[in-house]
């Protein structure tokens, strides 16, 4: 039985350059710090973390706001500013992280700067630990252990601050495709028995940002895990077909003859 999905290659300069660009961001608000137009930005954004921390969504005009908001101090003091304050949050969120896993204690910048960001990693399956470290209550143990390494807890916050964003219509302040792999990467990093039919579109986004990601391979991975023989014995097809001699080759070959030997047709 498939226990894994397969991982994207990332090129290790390119993600050196793109952690350089958020130090150098943070040494530049040290220096000089932001206006207060920006931290307004900055607030907000911590409005709606603390939102999502309690359990609500943001609301249509709650998140129009926040890009109202944007396009207005773009408006007036540039895009750089901005990425400077993005930066300043990710370092902040990252330490509040570290600060959590040895204490167990959510301090203010873990609550309104990740919101909901813990009981995400519970449901996906990302604490590992004591009993506690599971509940939907909160974990409350130092002793949890958050599996996503810093480049992957910095992607899946600069991501969702650029998201909520994205209407404001800056090109600029949109991540390069590294980051985005990256935070494809953690999500695929849940356990397999953990996903279902809607994670089909992670799959999509994944080949779409990297193309040289066998997607046809970890369609069919799922599909063993769904139990759809029929779909997944066509989709490690389509990845041999697609890459006969490739470097995944052999585990297509492995797992399409157990679809065909060790499943049948209503499942496993």
């Amino acid at each position: 039985m498939p226990d894994y999905l397969p991982m994207p290659t990332l090129r290790h300069d390119e993600l050196a350059m793109l952690r350089r660009d958020v130090v150098a961001a943070n040494l530049h608000v040290q220096r000089r710090p932001l206006d207060y137009e920006v931290r307004r930005v900055g607030e907000l954004m911590r409005q709606l973390g603390r939102l999502w921390h309690q359990g609500e969504s943001a609301s249509v005009a709650q998140r129009e706001r926040m890009r109202g908001l944007m396009r207005s101090v773009r408006s007036r003091v540039g895009d750089e500013p901005l990425i400077r304050l993005r930066a300043v949050q990710t370092q902040l969120f990252l330490l509040a992280l570290n600060t959590w896993q040895t204490t167990g204690v959510e301090s203010e910048d873990a609550i309104e700067l990740g919101g909901d960001f813990l009981s995400k990693a519970r449901q996906y399956g990302w604490l590992k630990g004591p009993v506690d470290c599971t509940k939907p209550s909160g974990a409350t143990s130092s002793r949890c252990v958050l599996h996503l390494d810093q480049d992957e807890r910095a992607a899946l916050f600069l991501n969702r601050w650029t998201d909520l964003a994205s209407g404001s219509g800056n090109e600029q302040l949109r991540l390069g495709s590294a980051w985005t792999l990256v935070a494809l990467r953690a999500r695929l990093k849940q356990p397999l028995s953990r996903l279902g039919v809607e994670d089909l579109r992670l799959v999509d986004r994944m080949a779409l940002v990297d193309p040289s990601y066998p997607g046809a391979l970890a369609k069919g991975l799922l599909f063993v895990r769904l139990g759809e023989r029929q779909r997944a014995i066509e989709a490690f097809r389509a990845q041999l077909q697609a890459h006969p001699n490739g470097p995944f080759a052999l585990r297509a070959r492995n797992h399409l003859v157990y679809a065909l030997e060790k499943m049948n047709g209503d499942g496993i």
